[in-house]
């Protein structure tokens, strides 16, 4: 296993990769059989999301890819958006980006990792590409939207309201317009997402109909942002969808790292 410290096995990339209009940045850690694409949530990026978990796993036993989305931490221009009306569903968007990045590093079938919304991303992807992928694993994931959520990113717009670590570094990668302008896009989609519900019905839908994959579903017991109702509705859906519970997890993931690590690394 590598240790804390150990970057020997990072291979950061200079260039971007141009998918469609969007030059993505992505990194591989690692050398082993089992591939496994990481997809950040919100705000999230390869080094504060992924940095942490690679480095306490085998890279001789996985080989992790890790993308920043479009508008999110080497990934730009553009800056991201949320309030699309009219347009494509972005974390579908995403999901397609991620699937034509892995066809284009040589990986045909795969496991994925995601964080929050990188999940949803992550769900989105197996719905659209059963065929190509191995098992999902979730973590903190909203597959519910309710009205508390308004008041939760009203309050998470003001980067003051933040964690001091976490903030210190979305501070310091994007500045804090840019950060809380993209906090405010997802809360005016939350507005018009609310009272239809229709791409977290066609989430479920779409799930039901096509994931054939095993799915494993992190949940911290202490989060504030994501409740744990919403996964359990999902697994509702997804008999083969199993919960684990953590204790004293909050939203973040680095808040419980070595328990993350552990059943993850269990699941692949």
């Amino acid at each position: 296993m590598a240790s804390s410290g150990d970057t020997s096995m990072f291979t950061p990339n200079p260039e971007k990769m141009l998918i469609e209009e969007f030059n993505i940045y992505w990194e591989k850690y690692g050398s082993g059989p089992k591939v496994v694409l990481c997809i950040a949530g919100l705000l999230g990026d390869i080094t504060y999301s992924f940095y942490p978990i690679w480095r306490k796993m085998d890279p001789k036993r996985f080989t992790f890819v890790g993308l920043d989305l479009p508008g999110y931490g080497n990934s730009r221009p553009p800056d991201r958006n949320y309030f699309r009306p009219g347009q494509e569903f972005i974390l579908d968007r995403d999901a397609r980006l991620a699937k034509q990045l892995m066809d284009r590093l040589g990986y045909q079938k795969f496991s994925i990792m995601g964080i929050s919304a990188g999940g949803n991303v992550g769900m989105s992807l197996g719905c659209q590409f059963p065929d190509s992928i191995e098992k999902i694993s979730v973590c903190n994931s909203p597959f519910d939207i309710i009205s508390r959520d308004l008041q939760v990113f009203q309050m998470m717009s003001n980067l003051d309201n933040w964690p001091e670590d976490h903030k210190a570094y979305i501070l310091k990668k994007y500045g804090r317009t840019y950060a809380e302008t993209v906090v405010r896009s997802w809360r005016r989609y939350l507005e018009i997402e609310l009272p239809t519900q229709s791409h977290t019905r066609r989430l479920k839908e779409n799930a039901k109909k096509y994931l054939k994959s095993p799915i494993l579903c992190i949940v911290g017991l202490n989060d504030t942002i994501v409740p744990i109702e919403g996964a359990r509705k999902m697994k509702e859906v997804l008999p083969q969808m199993r919960i684990h519970e953590v204790k004293e997890g909050q939203h973040s993931h680095l808040t419980f790292l070595s328990e993350f690590v552990r059943v993850t690394e269990r699941f692949y």
